[in-house]
Parts: C-alpha cells; structure tokens; sequence
C-alpha cells in the first residue's frame, strides 16, 4: 500500500534526470513530460470524484495521469512538434501508437524500479490495480470501448467499467491539456469557452446558441470546420463533469492563459 507520495517515489527512481531534463528540453517537459502528466492529473482527479469513483481507485488511476505519455518523455526528437502533416511514416505510426507503448515502458521502468530497490513490489500492485491498461486504453474513442468490454481479458465486470471510466476520464484531460496548453505545431490559441465546444462536438453533446456562435469563431481561428465526427470521441457523462470543475481551479491550473467572461 502506498501512502501520499507515491507519484514522488515513482519520479524519483524512474526519472531521476527530471530536472536536468527540463533544463535541456524545456518544451518536450512542458508539452509532454511532467509538467504536463500533472496538469492532467489536476482536473483528471476532480472529474473522476464528480463521478463518484472511490478515493482507493482514484489514487492509482492518478499514477496513470500523471505518466500516461512516458513513451513521449523518453524521446527528445522534434517530430513530437511538427504538424502531422510532416511526419513521414514511422514518426506517424509512433505517435498514433504511444499509448501501448507508453504503458509498455512504464511497466518496463516500474520493474526495473522494483528490482533495483529490494523490498519494493510496485509492479504487483499497479498491475493488479490497472494502472498500466488505463495508460494503452487513453486514446481509444468513447465509441470503441464496446469492443474493449467483449475482448478484454478481465472477467471481473466492476474492474472492466472502471478501467473504461478512469481512461475516458485520461482521454478527456489529456485532450483538454493539448488544447488549453501551447503547442509547438499549432498557430492558434484556445479559449476555454472553445475548449468546451469542442469536448461537447466531440461526445454528441448539443451546443447552444452561444456555443454555436462560439464554433464558428474557432472554425474562422483554425482555418477550417471542426472534422466530420464520425465517432463519439469522448464520453459526455465525462465531459459534464469536467464541466463542474470550477473555474478557479482551472485558472490555477492555467495561470498564464487569458480566460475572456471568466
């Protein structure tokens, strides 16, 4: 059992160069590192208790949050920030696939960690806890979690739906970092209100009059429409949560970014 400083253990013995990394890659820290694993974290937590799941569940699904792209923090190359559009073959195969592989080399760094520290025995306990499936299932679409439920190994039907919540829960904080954060490979900034147009857009939630006024200032700022939703992307119980985060919690989370009407 771990007590509050789980997360500090863990960055202690798997990423000891952290702070010389942040000195030498400032924005591969900020963008996809550790900086970025707490942002996530910070309105990941409050979401999930929103919706009800339990403090014991909530403290590994929080390990998940904060090392969901370890893949990325372990690769300083510049494709991580050029348009996708540029990206030759394999850079796109890795980045469309970094979720498998960051919980490939989490696991990997956990168990290094264990057996260099005897007495330890984190693999176990993040193993049995799904703290390593909630990090390969982040990126997988709202609509796509039926063929999880009818593949998945896991028999047990309470560890199955919490394993789909806490990653749904990954996916939208993940996406709400990329979009309130600046990104090398992205000539806009976005507003919060934009934030929530596009989370709603993107889980079949129905927009307002204000919402849709707002869509199409984010059509204009981006150059083009929102793309054809073809599938759900994220769960709208989800993101209605998320939406009951406060907003002096998200300023805080924020401080540099301007939040117009707030």
């Amino acid at each position: 059992m771990y007590n509050k400083n789980t997360v500090e253990l863990l960055e202690e013995l798997i990423e000891p160069s952290t702070e010389q990394n942040k000195v030498e890659c400032p924005e591969l820290y900020d963008v996809y590192g550790i900086a970025h694993g707490k942002r996530v974290a910070a309105t990941a937590v409050p979401t999930a208790r929103i919706l009800g799941l339990p403090e014991e569940k909530i403290k590994y699904a929080e390990i998940a949050y904060r090392f969901h792209d370890f893949f990325k923090r372990k690769l300083k190359e510049e494709f991580w920030f050029l348009p996708r559009e540029e990206l030759a073959k394999k850079q796109r195969y890795l980045i469309d696939h970094h979720a498998s592989y960051s919980s490939i080399l989490f696991a990997a760094a956990v168990l290094a960690a264990d057996k260099n520290n005897p007495g330890l025995n984190m693999f176990k306990e993040l193993n049995d806890n799904l703290v390593f499936k909630i990090i390969n299932e982040h990126h997988r679409y709202y609509q796509e979690y039926d063929d999880l439920k009818s593949s998945s190994r896991i028999i047990d039907k309470k560890k199955l739906e919490y394993l789909a919540l806490a990653a749904q829960i990954l996916t939208v904080a993940d996406s709400v970092d990329a979009m309130l954060s600046n990104r090398p490979y992205r000539s806009y900034d976005f507003s919060y209100d934009e934030v929530m147009v596009e989370l709603k857009e993107k889980s079949g939630i129905g927009l307002d009059e204000a919402e849709q006024a707002t869509k199409l200032k984010l059509d204009d700022k981006r150059m083009q429409k929102i793309r054809e939703i073809r599938k759900i992307e994220f769960n709208p119980e989800v993101v209605r949560a998320f939406a009951k985060i406060s907003f002096d919690n998200i300023i805080q989370i924020y401080p540099k970014k301007e939040f117009p009407n707030l």
